[in-house]
């Protein structure tokens, strides 16, 4: 893409026009489907309850430097990407000032989290929208950011075979990648191991049956003692 595209005719020459900066295009210019769709979802957002007139495109998203998940593909690029969008407000002090100057401290981020076990591990492995916009959207990652009341905090929900992870921040890996291994959420094993998601139906039967065999054989052999001692005994009384 040229710069003009959204910087206007102002930078095409060189040097800039002095007010080439204020002449930006509006993002839904390009995107205007997927803006009109956002926008919907960004007014139940708990920034637009309390900072919609702060708010734009680009107070998230820097155009020059970030990329599409389906592009990025691996998992841990995606997250560090994301992660790095919410926390540079969430985690410090001066940007949270600048975006919320009416609360006198910030949050302590961690104490918010602290019944999540290995807050910060979670954070290197998971984005904060997993948990922080409806899961039940589970084919499009929402720009609904829920506070941390409605923040979902079931672990099932990412720990099972049927994880949400699957759906959301596995979603761009090619679907014959998910079934190269004959795991259950086979990608989620390739990047990193998230306990009771990364399963695999041939072991779960075989295990399965072998503590189905190991409690017939304890059952058996007690049978077998309890007839042989049974028949000693009458032997004896014999």
């Amino acid at each position: 893409m040229a710069c003009s595209k959204c910087h206007g005719d102002g930078y095409d020459d060189h040097p800039h026009a002095p007010k080439a900066k204020e002449d930006l295009a509006e993002c839904q210019d390009c995107h205007a489907r997927k803006a009109m769709r956002i926008e919907r979802q960004f007014d139940k957002s708990v920034h637009a309850e309390n900072l919609s007139d702060k708010f734009t495109c680009a107070t998230c998203h820097d155009p020059h430097v970030m990329t599409l998940a389906a592009n990025l593909r691996d998992p841990h690029k995606i997250v560090a990407q994301d992660n790095k969008i919410c926390l540079d407000c969430h985690d410090s002090d001066i940007a949270f000032a600048k975006m919320a100057p009416e609360k006198k401290k910030r949050p302590a981020i961690d104490d918010i989290h602290s019944w999540l076990p290995n807050t910060r591990l979670h954070w290197k492995a998971v984005r904060c929208i997993e948990c922080h916009t409806p899961t039940e959207e589970k084919l499009s990652l929402s720009h609904e950011i829920q506070n941390k009341d409605k923040a979902e905090k079931k672990c099932a929900t990412c720990h099972s075979a049927n994880s949400s992870l699957n759906a959301r921040l596995y979603r761009h890996l090619a679907k014959e990648e998910q079934n190269k291994y004959g795991f259950l959420n086979s990608v989620m094993l390739s990047s990193s191991y998230v306990v009771g998601a990364t399963r695999n139906p041939t072991l779960d039967m075989i295990l399965i049956g072998l503590f189905a065999a190991t409690v017939v054989g304890v059952i058996g052999h007690g049978l077998v003692r309890a007839l042989m001692n049974s028949l000693r005994r009458r032997k004896n009384h014999d």
